[in-house]
């Protein structure tokens, strides 16, 4: 779907990443996407599939606590703090 602006996760529905039901715009970020989830959502969002691409993924998270980041397959992973 994309667009421009921020998508942010709102993790109402379930941790699919794909539920369009799961972003306050209520349509999918893509590629050049901006993509904030924040700290304490109910729902963490879980990407699968090849498909699942975007830009950037902001992780807003309270102090002191911790973030976990799985990844598997192929490609490349940044993470910068």
């Amino acid at each position: 779907d994309g667009g421009t602006g921020t998508w942010t996760w709102t993790g109402g529905s379930d941790t699919d990443w794909f539920n369009r039901c799961n972003w306050d715009k209520f349509c999918l970020p893509d590629s050049q996407s901006d993509v904030v989830v924040p700290g304490g959502t109910t729902y963490n969002p879980t990407v699968t599939g090849n498909t699942a691409t975007c830009k950037t993924i902001t992780i807003n998270q309270t102090a002191g606590g911790n973030v976990t980041i799985n990844y598997s397959g192929s490609g490349n992973l940044s993470v910068a703090q």
